[in-house]
């Protein structure tokens, strides 16, 4: 089961990160600033912190924090260093750190240098730190009011604009470096529409339905057609736009042998054994559309590359493929187009003795 989840993880975390990410770049938040009344002091003093906003006013009931740790105000330093020092109150950005020197610290100051300043989300900037010129090592990177990166490589999944410095401890913290992000532009070759409303996609993700009561391996899901008895696998394709949180799932069965243990996937059956289920467009935490086989007006698929073969002994081996496909409802509430890469495999884990497919659609929002 442990195994599963790992693998169900990919797609779940996806939908919560859509779902459930603060949308930061839509709150209008009020700008904060910190003051002290000593920049440079000896072991033992102590230094009182104020914070004031864009327009001078005095600000009351901030929080102060040094390198990343609450702190009373005023504040005694016992020892030699460099401290950053910022300020935090609800209904404001956090304030830029202001750097406080205590006993006989270098008085220089780093050079943050970013590859890019205006990105589109998902894409990565990369960063320099430097000091008179010459490269620096074991500084560390915050993202101010989110947290310090692991190295030097950077991306956002949402849009909007990020602000990031350099320190070290006995230098001077860097300049900040502001990083634009905006939303993927709309491809005519890679966009889905939800009820009039159009999104570019970012990804797209090819998921199976897998056992979850399997403990000792991953196998696939089987579901019964009531009409035939036949069993039948089931994979989704899911195109992704974190940015504006939407998505939609499409689900395609595959007819099996009844002692079929192996994933038979779409791109490799008969024809005649693959056909169209349904799926959902959803946008932040609502199904805005949900259609069954019967409501689709146009569906093609291209496996231009598909996936390997998943290889039970080695499951943590990824693969990626290369699709191109297209949907479009009766109604035209849900269009999808994409020609591109896509990620495989993720797992859905379904519950023994589950009947209908549509149960998949409950995957947690």
């Amino acid at each position: 089961m442990k195994q599963i989840l790992k693998y169900f993880s990919v797609l779940l975390l996806t939908i919560v990160a859509i779902s459930c990410s603060s949308d930061d770049s839509n709150t209008e938040l009020k700008e904060l600033i910190v003051k002290v009344d000593k920049m440079t002091v000896e072991e033992g003093e102590v230094v009182k912190f104020s914070t004031i906003d864009s327009n001078n006013n005095t600000i009351e009931g901030a929080d102060y924090f040094i390198n990343n740790m609450k702190v009373s105000n005023p504040y005694k330093f016992v020892k030699s260093g460099t401290y950053n020092v910022v300020a935090r109150k609800n209904g404001y950005n956090m304030s830029s750190p202001k750097t406080i020197l205590v006993g006989r610290v270098l008085n220089k100051r780093l050079e943050l240098v970013a590859s890019k300043a205006e990105i589109v989300a998902g894409d990565n900037v990369t960063f320099q730190v430097l000091a008179n010129g010459e490269p620096v090592t074991d500084y560390y990177i915050e993202v101010m009011g989110r947290g310090i990166l692991l190295g030097d490589t950077w991306t956002s999944l949402t849009e909007g604009t990020f602000k990031l410095y350099a320190f070290k401890g006995e230098y001077l913290n860097s300049n900040v470096v502001t990083i634009k992000v905006k939303d993927k532009p709309i491809d005519d070759n890679q966009f889905f529409s939800i009820v009039d409303e159009k999104y570019g996609i970012g990804e797209v993700q090819f998921a199976a339905h897998v056992q979850a009561e399997d403990d000792t391996n991953i196998k696939p899901y089987h579901y019964t057609d009531k009409a035939t008895g036949k069993k039948f696998q089931v994979y989704e394709l899911v195109s992704i736009n974190r940015v504006r949180q939407a998505l939609t799932s499409y689900l395609i069965g595959v007819y099996v042998a009844d002692n079929e243990t192996k994933f038979i996937y779409p791109s490799s059956a008969k024809p005649t054994d693959v056909f169209s289920i349904g799926g959902v467009g959803v946008v932040g935490n609502n199904t805005a559309v949900s259609f069954n086989a019967q409501d689709i007006a146009e569906v093609n698929i291209d496996w231009i590359k598909p996936i390997a073969p998943f290889d039970p002994t080695n499951p943590d081996k990824t693969s990626k493929g290369e699709i191109n496909y297209n949907i479009i409802t009766k109604d035209k509430k849900l269009q999808v187009v994409y020609k591109g890469e896509f990620k495989g495999l993720s797992f859905v884990p379904i519950k023994k003795e589950t009947k209908s497919v549509k149960k998949a659609f409950s995957i947690s929002f």
